[in-house]
């Protein structure tokens, strides 16, 4: 935020990408450390509009015959 970002800005943090453990918590800006927190590493973090079209893109979840955890 302090680049320039507002703080109500999408932001996805994607723990164990691409497995059956995978697990997204997606939030603003403003809140993504505080609801992040536990999330274990590996971890990409996306930020951006680009996360609103999560659920859409979610074929990871189809694939393991479930959905990533949303926070």
């Amino acid at each position: 935020m302090a680049g320039g970002r507002r703080p109500e800005e999408p932001v996805a943090v994607i723990s164990k990408a691409m497995t059956a453990e995978q697990r997204v918590v997606v939030s603003t800006l403003a809140e993504v450390a505080t609801v992040a927190a536990g999330i274990e590493a590996p971890s990409i973090v996306v930020i951006g509009e680009v996360v609103r079209f999560r659920a859409a893109l979610d074929w990871v979840g189809a694939l393991c015959d479930h959905r990533a955890t949303l926070t």
